[in-house]
């Protein structure tokens, strides 16, 4: 089969408009990615018991747990997932985790923290029923995996706050992304995209 001058015509115009709405979706990932900074925390909370109750031979009356000095009668552990989902480190972000109603909130210890971070990232009980999570900084991409004791089974969630200016504060749920939404991801956001594989795990 020979190819006329109106078929390699035809052909090369449609390979220019291909390469030329390449170039065009990267060029504009790019431009995107430089001018916007954003200042966005993720959080993910998640409240596991540390004991099945029911299953205690007396129940929780012949049982007793205190941890620095404290009963818990419920005991309750709550895992508090922090990640920067912007593209920008944030400073000092004034975090808080505090409990509704008259339930304990006692910090335990972060876990893994990266080496270097043991002195910058810390918890600190502020009253009885809240905590503060104490971040020097926290970069894009990073997670910050804090671990509390509740004393006993709450009413509700507790609640998680960082009253910061131009920081963006969402819950994180579940997440299922695909392949093709990976990818691009990592060209957009390099800093999203670890933080949501983060996530994944």
């Amino acid at each position: 089969m020979t190819l006329t001058t109106s078929d390699w015509i035809g052909i090369s115009g449609a390979a220019a408009t291909i390469v030329a709405a390449l170039v065009a979706w990267f060029v504009s990932a790019w431009s995107t990615k430089k001018s916007l900074t954003t200042q966005t925390l993720g959080y993910r909370m998640n409240l596991s018991p540390l004991l099945a109750m029911d299953r205690v031979p007396g129940g929780k009356a012949s049982l007793k747990i205190e941890f620095n000095g404290e009963q818990l009668v419920e005991p309750m552990l709550l895992s508090v997932d922090i990640i920067n989902l912007g593209n920008r480190a944030i400073e000092q972000p004034p975090i808080v985790v505090e409990a509704v109603g008259a339930t304990y909130v006692i910090p335990i210890y972060i876990e893994d923290a990266p080496p270097g971070y043991e002195d910058l990232w810390e918890l600190k009980r502020t009253d009885a029923e809240q905590c503060a999570i104490h971040l020097e900084h926290i970069n894009p991409g990073q997670v910050v995996k804090a671990r509390f004791f509740l004393d006993e089974v709450p009413k509700q969630m507790p609640v998680f706050k960082c009253p910061m200016k131009d920081v963006n504060v969402t819950e994180v749920k579940s997440l299922e992304v695909g392949p093709l939404a990976s990818a691009l991801l990592d060209v957009i956001s390099p800093a999203t995209a670890s933080a949501v594989k983060v996530l994944l795990k």
